[in-house]
């Protein structure tokens, strides 16, 4: 455990249980990422086109998606604590919203 503390000490903060954020400094666009994954912009497409399509069944089978029409829409709420722990993290880049 000392080692990996050593090699990241925010390990020491979470084994402790405290409050911790951590950014994730590898991060890249939705472009660049795709070809890691093997997917391209167009299967994206392809996904969305396909859940549109299924949207009145999933509605019919899911009835929590009815309100939505069938659709898979996640209601995120935005975070003002997590953005001021962003802006204090992140001294080059502009801080975006938190959800």
């Amino acid at each position: 455990m000392n080692s990996l503390i050593a090699q990241y000490p925010l390990v020491k903060d979470l084994v402790a249980l405290k409050e911790t954020t951590w950014f994730n400094p590898g991060t890249t666009s939705l472009a660049e990422g795709l070809p890691y994954v093997g997917l391209t912009e167009q299967d994206v497409q392809d996904a969305h086109a396909r859940l549109s399509r299924f949207a009145p069944y999933l509605a019919k089978a899911f009835p929590e998606t009815a309100a939505t029409g069938g659709l898979l829409n996640q209601n995120w709420l935005p975070f003002q604590l997590c953005k001021n722990g962003w802006k204090k993290n992140i001294s080059n880049r502009s801080a975006g919203n938190c959800y």
